[in-house]
């Protein structure tokens, strides 16, 4: 899977910064993404992401951390993925 542009908001980044766990937990949840293990998402949101990868759609993937869950979505056309906290949308 391609990420395209990396991005974070605010509030991930500085939590990376401070906290090296967190930072680990985002990590280990790209490397997921890349994968295409899309985490605790529901089944039907799953299978909507494994259709996205081959006929180019969204793809939105969900992973619990030591701060709380974050998700990760990239964009149909894969220029860009950006990850954030749900409360963050």
């Amino acid at each position: 899977m391609k990420l395209g542009n990396l991005f974070a908001t605010r509030r991930i980044e500085d939590l990376m910064m401070e906290y090296t766990e967190f930072r680990d937990d985002v990590n280990y949840a790209l490397n997921r993404f890349l994968y295409n293990d899309w985490g605790i998402v529901k089944s039907e949101d799953a299978c909507a992401n494994d259709e996205a990868i081959v006929f180019g759609g969204r793809v939105k993937a969900e992973y619990n951390t030591c701060k709380g869950r974050i998700w990760i979505i990239s964009e149909k056309q894969r220029k860009y993925s950006t990850i954030l906290f749900p409360s963050e949308y």
